[in-house]
């Protein structure tokens, strides 16, 4: 089983990573749990997921880009 919890998922512009036959967020046995999602219309799969900006700061060298700024949905959003 695979198991998808507290992450913070990218989609390009046209709200896709993989085909979705190809994705494995659409696996039968994924558990998908505490996501947030960015870029995406909409994902119906799983429990407390929200679709919003995790407003990274987007700067500097390349993990610090990643930061996140103040105010973002995505700080203690996560389960333990």
């Amino acid at each position: 089983s695979l198991k998808y919890q507290n992450n913070i998922l990218v989609y390009d512009e046209d709200g896709k990573v993989l085909p979705d036959d190809k994705n494995p967020l659409n696996a039968k046995n994924a558990t998908v749990e505490n996501n947030l999602f960015w870029n995406l219309k909409a994902f119906e799969q799983g429990v407390n997921n929200i679709v919003a900006d995790p407003m990274f700061v987007g700067e500097g060298n390349s993990m610090e880009k990643y930061a996140l700024t103040k105010g973002s949905p995505a700080i203690d959003a996560g389960i333990g």
